[in-house]
């Protein structure tokens, strides 16, 4: 310390600054301002305060004693140095809020029962908002009316095709229900999802936990992709070196790069255009002015005959 950090602002900043894994903050009431250092949770993040020098002592004083959190699961003494604890039990996130030794209580897989038939219908909506955009960029002009941007183009009929083989997509191989179409979510002639609630409504009466993993699997695999999976296997297809999108956009980037050649070309041509027109225009002038002099010289000579026959 020295004149430029005695205070204690100047040491606050002094130890924030020394990235020592020590935090310090100015604390204020009645009694008037301390100066608190804290570390990081667990033992082998405690640290002590030293003083050399012939400064004044510090009056300081310890708060609390930096210690690991200590749990037993299944009888077996786990020690963490923080007091959120992962990896006791696969997939739980335990957090310690109060030190309270010899407390027991028990994990269970109970929860709060899922809304599957509620997800299914947000899904549902979400597909049919997409497919309703295509539909309508798709459509084909008849009679005389103007059809959609992507009318003909066959990346956009690729896409509608594979989305279209959704509802019997095999989402799972285990259980009752392995597509959308088993759990009734059916495809509309518009290519648009409608839901058969009765039968939605059975199957997870019947078994809403199988629908659940069949829509969204604990572990995803090979067999076992789930809708998220569904679609990004439709996603993958369609980007894939030979996939519609990929050859769609290569299409239309040659169709731009043609348009941008034609554009210049046409650029160029008028440049040439105008400079033959006003070289063209030139010559005209340099003709007009000698048709004007000879009209000038025959005028001349018509009123010089003139005067002669006077």
């Amino acid at each position: 310390m020295d004149s430029t950090n005695d205070s204690l602002a100047g040491m606050r900043d002094a130890i924030n600054a020394s990235n020592s894994g020590v935090t310090a903050m100015i604390l204020t009431d009645k009694a008037g301002s301390r100066l608190v250092m804290e570390a990081q949770e667990g033992v082998e993040n405690s640290f002590t305060v030293t003083q050399s020098g012939v400064s004044p002592a510090m009056n300081l004083t310890n708060i609390a004693t930096a210690l690991d959190s200590i749990v037993k699961v299944d009888g077996i003494e786990l020690t963490n140095s923080s007091n959120t604890v992962t990896g006791a039990i696969p997939g739980v996130q335990i957090s310690i809020l109060a030190a309270q030794a010899g407390t027991q209580f028990t994990i269970n897989g109970a929860s709060e029962p899922l809304d599957v038939a509620g997800l299914v219908s947000e899904f549902v909506t979400a597909y049919n908002e997409l497919r309703s955009s295509l539909n309508n960029a798709t459509k084909p002009g008849l009679a005389g009316a103007s059809g959609g941007p992507l009318a003909g183009d066959r990346g956009a009929r690729e896409v509608i095709r594979k989305l279209s083989q959704l509802t019997s997509t095999r989402l799972t191989d285990v259980g009752d229900f392995k597509t959308l179409a088993d759990i009734g979510v059916r495809t509309e002639t518009d290519g648009t999802l409608s839901i058969d609630k009765t039968r939605l409504d059975a199957a997870v009466a019947s078994d809403s936990g199988a629908v659940k993993l069949m829509l969204e699997p604990a572990v995803a695999t090979d067999t076992k992709i789930g809708l998220s999976g569904a679609l990004d296997a439709i996603t993958t297809s369609l980007k894939s070196e030979s996939g519609a999108l990929t050859v769609a956009q290569t299409r239309l980037e040659a169709i731009r790069e043609s348009i941008t050649q034609s554009r210049e070309k046409i650029a160029e041509d008028g440049e040439r255009l105008r400079e033959q027109l006003q070289t063209t225009f030139a010559g005209l002038e340099r003709q007009l002015s000698v048709l004007r002099s000879t009209q000038a010289y025959v005028e001349q000579q018509f009123a010089s005959l003139d005067n002669y026959n006077n």
